[in-house]
């Protein structure tokens, strides 16, 4: 146990699915990061519960959950810009940062000064790879600057029963604080790493907020490396046991905790702080809320950031996977004849085109090759149109020239079949002929510098 000032700070260890996960006890935190609900809107015949993200007093995130069936619904979130930072909840943040990132110091042992100013509760911390999308293909330090429904944000609390941890960002600064120059440095400082960070604090679903690391996040994009987040994830959900139905723990989206591995002081502090708390700071953040939304001025990032971006897993993707168990090529066959069972099981739904869509996200996260084999297969049956235009979107953001190919025989053999995907088939091919032309041309420049170098 560790007290700083008035803020008790209790941690143990976890060992969840071969990964290690720090529980942190929050008692009399500052409550500088978190959600503070706001009230209730109206909007025609739905309810909102409206609530904001905020950072010390600056309202960061205005987030909007429809009351009805709440756990499945996907929230309204849109970014706010109050046009004011809080100077010393971030540099709280970038100093826990540099301590774990930087000085490979541990969760444990560095970060306590973070966890005091969150608010009172039960935390998980744990670092896992993360998407820098808003899981629609979208760059997420670009995809909020319009209020809209988030797809995967939805409050539930696992996935075909399992847990899962988030994987896709939101910001916490809006996009006019990208600046080119620390991008750009931060990619030459790191050209042999393989991955970049960042730290997170999970809002709901598969997202959470990105509180450190957006130009990384950018950089990490631009460079086609991995992007992991520690992630601060709030545990403050009751679960039942399936047979009696008797609370008998708490659960995060990535962790379910029997109240027997929890010391009685971080049950009785986590059961009494569940239902949140408004910060301190609710009438400074109503003030600036009050004073308008300075808007999140547009950006133009790299366009290698927005293309690689749009190739990335997405909510579908990610829900199709943690659904289904696994796929063999005798299930993936019997599928393509149309059947839904394979040796008298569903394979995945008795609905055949819930099945083809969920096996096509499922086969693109874990397998591409498998994906294109299997899409291809069913894009060239002209007796499953129904599903040619969800596939053909998807095989949209793959640059492979086998589908290249495939759609450039559409065109050339003018197949009445299947002719309805004669304009996806002009777009795939502008867009993969522009890709090779430009990595030519960037190829051409290497090859001059290189050169120009070695002449020197």
């Amino acid at each position: 146990m560790e007290i700083y000032n008035d803020a008790v700070i209790r941690k143990s260890y976890l060992s969840n699915d071969n990964n290690e996960v720090l529980l942190v006890s929050v008692e009399n935190g500052s409550g500088q990061i978190g959600e503070t609900e706001l009230g209730f809107s109206r909007v025609r015949s739905t309810i909102y519960r409206e609530s904001v993200f905020h950072l010390g007093a600056s309202p960061v995130l205005k987030i909007s959950t429809p009351q009805r069936e709440e756990n499945l619904s996907d929230k309204m979130v849109s970014f706010f810009n109050s046009g004011k930072r809080d100077v010393s909840t971030r540099s709280i943040i970038e100093t826990a940062y540099h301590k774990y990132f930087m000085y490979n110091e541990t969760a444990d042992s560095t970060l306590d000064p973070l966890y005091k100013i969150l608010k009172s509760g039960l935390y998980a911390i744990y670092l896992v790879k993360v998407f820098p999308t808003d899981g629609g293909g979208m760059f997420f330090w670009d995809a909020y600057n319009v209020r809209h429904e988030v797809k995967g944000s939805a409050n539930r609390f696992s996935i075909n029963t399992k847990p899962y941890t988030p994987c896709f960002l939101l910001p916490s600064l809006p996009p006019a604080y990208f600046n080119y120059n620390i991008y750009q440095s931060i990619l030459n400082n790191n050209k042999d790493s393989e991955e970049f960070y960042g730290i997170a604090y999970h809002l709901s679903g598969l997202h959470s907020v990105l509180l450190k690391g957006h130009h990384e996040a950018a950089a990490c994009l631009a460079a086609a490396k991995e992007f992991y987040c520690l992630i601060i994830e709030p545990v403050n959900n009751l679960y039942r046991d399936e047979d009696t139905n008797e609370i008998v723990g708490l659960c995060g989206v990535s962790v379910k905790l029997p109240f027997e591995f929890l010391s009685c002081e971080m049950s009785e502090n986590a059961l009494l702080t569940r239902r949140g708390e408004h910060s301190d700071l609710i009438h400074s953040i109503r003030k600036l809320l009050s004073q308008g939304n300075r808007g999140a001025s547009r950006t133009s990032f790299p366009n290698d950031i927005i293309e690689n971006a749009s190739a990335l897993p997405d909510t579908d993707m990610i829900i199709s996977a943690k659904s289904v168990e696994a796929l063999s090529s005798q299930q993936l066959d019997a599928l393509l004849l149309g059947e839904t069972e394979f040796e008298g099981k569903t394979i995945i739904s008795t609905n055949y085109y819930q099945s083809i869509v969920t096996a096509g996200n499922y086969l693109q996260y874990t397998d591409l090759e498998r994906f294109i084999e299997f899409t291809l297969t069913i894009m060239n049956n002209p007796d499953l149109t129904a599903v040619h235009d969800y596939l053909a979107n998807r095989l949209f953001k793959i640059h492979d020239k086998r589908i290249y190919e495939f759609y450039k025989n559409i065109i050339e053999e003018q197949d009445k079949y299947l002719s309805h995907l004669e304009r996806n088939a002009k777009k795939y091919i502008l867009k993969y002929e522009e890709k090779n032309k430009r990595n030519e041309n960037l190829k051409k420049q290497r090859d001059v510098l290189k050169l120009n170098n070695s002449n020197s």
